[in-house]
């Protein structure tokens, strides 16, 4: 009887010790949950705050654009010299502007809209092997094998585009994405978006994305009843890429084009002062250096650490009067 009583005494022990266990690990994960929950609050109303920021200053950009469009008619870029100028310049070169919004910091970056391929006409395709197509060089066998991934690549484009569904050589049509299991592709119209491209089976094996994650190798698609975005590639919104297949640079030359193109936005140091004449000549050969009126406005918050921000991307067409019904964009991108 006396080891029974006692066996019970340890069983009850062992009970209540796990019973304290179980409330402590819950009262430890009620107050984890808590501050979980208020740390998530504090990010999302952070990245509201700074979304209503971005788009504030994005406004008030415009205004500023309009006003630089009505004071200086000249719209050349990589000429001017920063340093030099009473006031502030606002231009499509990619240089950064900082403004203060209420007491909160925002870095804002013009560029042209005419940055890249446009594949809104109506031969898209040709528009993508105008700028990639390779240039036959010493590794020849090489660039063939890229040549044909491309055309390849354009044949594809051109079954996403046209309004049958006969297949082209190397082409897509609706019971190939079914196999990649997207059964509703393709669009059997012109382009919408320009993110649609990536949907093309082979896009990977021909274009690089931007450290920004965005497609800027591509102008955006205009929507319905809006112009379309015309003229050569702007030569600072050009992607490295799009340097490279345009400008049918060499890899020295590229990295010269690169290096130049840093000392501009960072030192604000003019094109002419950093490049040779031939370079140069070269660049304006194949790039714009004059604004098409289509701008693309990257407002970026200035945060201190531990603060969370969300980034603004817009496209428009800036005149120098506002247009007093509606703003009218060709993209409006924030993450």
């Amino acid at each position: 009887m006396r080891c029974r009583k006692h066996s019970e005494k340890g069983s009850a022990l062992i009970a209540v010790l796990c019973f304290m266990m179980l409330a402590g690990l819950l009262a430890a994960s009620a107050v984890a949950m808590s501050r979980i929950g208020a740390e998530s609050a504090s990010v999302a109303a952070t990245r509201m705050k700074s979304a209503y920021i971005a788009e504030g200053a994005a406004t008030r950009m415009q205004w500023l654009l309009m006003n630089d469009l009505t004071k200086n008619p000249d719209r050349q870029t990589g000429s001017l010299d920063y340093t030099k100028t009473l006031g502030e310049r606002y231009l499509a070169d990619g240089v950064p502007h900082i403004l203060d919004y209420y007491g909160d910091e925002v870095e804002i970056a013009l560029t042209d809209a005419a940055s890249g391929i446009d594949i809104s006409g109506a031969s898209p395709s040709s528009a993508v092997q105008t700028m990639m197509m390779p240039l036959y060089g010493d590794s020849r066998q090489r660039d063939k094998k890229q040549a044909d991934i491309i055309k390849a690549f354009a044949g594809r484009i051109d079954d996403y585009v046209d309004g049958d569904d006969f297949i082209r050589l190397n082409g897509f049509e609706a019971q190939d994405y079914v196999s990649y299991g997207m059964p509703n592709m393709p669009r059997n119209a012109p382009f919408k978006f320009k993110e649609e491209i990536m949907l093309i089976p082979g896009f990977s094996e021909i274009f690089r994305i931007g450290e920004d994650g965005l497609l800027t190798q591509f102008r955006p698609v205009p929507p319905q009843g809006m112009p379309q975005i015309s003229g050569l590639p702007s030569f600072f919104s050009a992607t490295e890429q799009t340097l490279e297949k345009l400008g049918r640079l060499r890899q020295d030359e590229l990295a010269r084009v690169l290096e130049a193109r840093k000392n501009y936005l960072v030192n604000h140091k003019p094109l002419n002062e950093s490049l040779d004449p031939a370079l140069l000549a070269k660049m304006k050969s194949s790039f714009s250096f004059r604004e098409s009126g289509f701008f693309t406005f990257t407002v970026r918050p200035r945060l201190d650490e531990g603060r969370y921000g969300r980034t603004l991307v817009l496209t428009m067409k800036v005149d120098k009067q506002p247009q007093l019904n509606s703003t009218a964009y060709y993209e409006w991108i924030i993450y």
